[in-house]
């Protein structure tokens, strides 16, 4: 009714069902923590659809993930896990006490990484995920799409090209740390969420 009231939206139904068929939800990013954004990423990277991914790990076809289908799934996959993504904590670790925690190493740091989303996708705390509950990756992935491409542009503005912008960063052995990285996205006046973003 606020919508409707106040910012002019006549067209929205009454009924909350058919309210949310009409709303597209998206997510704030400073509100999910970053184990979720990179196993989203990991999804996204390596399914066509985040639909895919449920599918695949929903492994008795009951349309709900539980705990062990979701870990022993992801885990298969090499997902948050291995010694790559542990130096790349530890190289772009902002500092001491930041939030750049170490990154998972082991089997057990990769399977506490991916109970700590699954948990996180668990709103109704009943022990499973249902495709709805899923659906909130859908969201975090448009929000994490369009600021990515709102720094792409700014970058494009400010250095002429992607290549440019990498062109004046500092690397570290061909690669940019964080602390670079967010230097170049304050050249560009860019404020969105730069952590979930590198």
């Amino acid at each position: 009714r606020l919508a409707a009231s106040v910012a002019g939206w006549t067209s929205l139904p009454e009924e909350n069902n058919k309210l949310h068929h009409v709303l597209c939800w998206w997510s704030v990013l400073d509100d999910v923590p970053l184990e979720v954004v990179r196993v989203l990423v990991f999804l996204v990277t390596h399914f066509r659809e985040l639909g895919d991914a449920f599918n695949a790990c929903d492994a008795n076809k009951d349309g709900m993930l539980n705990h062990k289908e979701w870990v022993k799934k992801l885990q298969a996959l090499n997902c948050a896990a291995g010694a790559r993504l542990q130096r790349e904590h530890q190289r772009d670790s902002p500092g001491p006490g930041s939030e750049f925690a170490a990154g998972p190493g082991t089997s057990h740091d990769q399977e506490e990484v991916l109970t700590a989303v699954y948990r996180f996708l668990d709103t109704s705390n009943d022990g499973d995920i249902s495709k709805k509950e899923f659906e909130i990756f859908n969201a975090i992935w448009r929000e994490l799409s369009q600021s990515m491409w709102e720094l792409k542009m700014k970058l494009l503005h400010t250095f002429g090209s992607l290549e440019q912008a990498w062109a004046t960063a500092e690397l570290h052995e061909g690669e940019m740390p964080y602390s670079e990285f967010a230097l170049l996205a304050g050249e560009c006046q860019f404020d969105g969420p730069l952590k979930q973003i590198f």
